[in-house]
């Protein structure tokens, strides 16, 4: 009388899994039993992926694969007679640390015009000082809200993307923002009569009240960038959004 061997096989598909965005997860069915002939992984997305992230089969019974969103893996192992197959979580965590930088206090320097009357004191009174935009060096501009050096992106200038190269990932070819440049930099230009040396300045030597001007107006421009500072912590950063955007296309 011959027994016939037990040809029954289990899923162990290991996890669930955690990951950062754009690591490699490793996952692990070795664990499965049974005489296995076949391991299939199925990489469909996950909670929090955007639509179009395409569904992945990869053979084997250990995978390596490049991860942008959450996931969900199934596992199915087989032979010629029986299969199993059970399912997994991979979630993707963000990056820490993405924030926009601002610097606590501003540069100071002179408000320089080729008219004098734009910042000396007219009929209609004095300007004393302006908060102006200070990423780009010679662009200053007061009235700039997201500075760009090219008009159509902002691309390597708030942010950087990459491309995902992996043939055994969901996401071979897609696009991710690699780096996150986004930051606030202002600075105070002081009308010149309250820079030191000017005859304003040396009429005024040793005067309490017009250090105090120069220090009230210099702390006046610096409360327009401390607005941004809290705007941030009242609103959002817009890196943390930034740090999650994925997508097949470039643009």
């Amino acid at each position: 009388m011959c027994a016939k061997g037990d040809d029954n096989v289990v899923a162990v598909p290991g996890g669930p899994y955690q990951a950062t965005r754009g690591q490699k997860v490793p996952l692990n069915g070795s664990r499965s039993k049974g005489k296995i002939e076949k391991w299939t992984w199925t990489l469909s997305p996950g909670d929090g992926c955007p639509s179009g992230v395409p569904t992945k089969t990869v053979s084997g019974a250990v995978a390596s694969v490049t991860v942008l969103c959450s996931l969900q893996a199934k596992l199915r192992v087989e032979n010629s007679r029986k299969s199993d197959e059970k399912t997994t979580t991979v979630t993707v965590k963000a990056r820490p640390g993405w924030k926009t930088t601002v610097p606590a206090t501003n540069a100071v320097g002179t408000w320089i015009s080729a008219n004098p009357l734009v910042w000396g004191c007219t009929v209609g009174g004095c300007q004393l000082g302006r908060n102006v935009c200070a990423i780009h060096g010679g662009s200053e501009d007061t009235h700039d809200i997201v500075h760009q050096k090219d008009p159509a992106t902002y691309e390597d200038d708030a942010y950087k993307l990459g491309t995902v190269t992996d043939a055994q990932s969901p996401f071979d070819g897609w696009n991710w923002v690699v780096a996150n440049l986004s930051r606030i930099n202002r600075k105070s230009l002081l009308n010149p009569e309250l820079m030191v040396g000017s005859d304003t300045a040396r009429a005024n030597a040793g005067s309490g009240d017009y250090l105090a001007l120069v220090q009230s107006v210099k702390a006046h421009e610096q409360f327009h960038s401390d607005i941004y500072r809290e705007q941030l912590a009242q609103h959002g950063d817009p890196a943390v959004k930034i740090e999650e955007v994925i997508g097949p296309d470039h643009d």
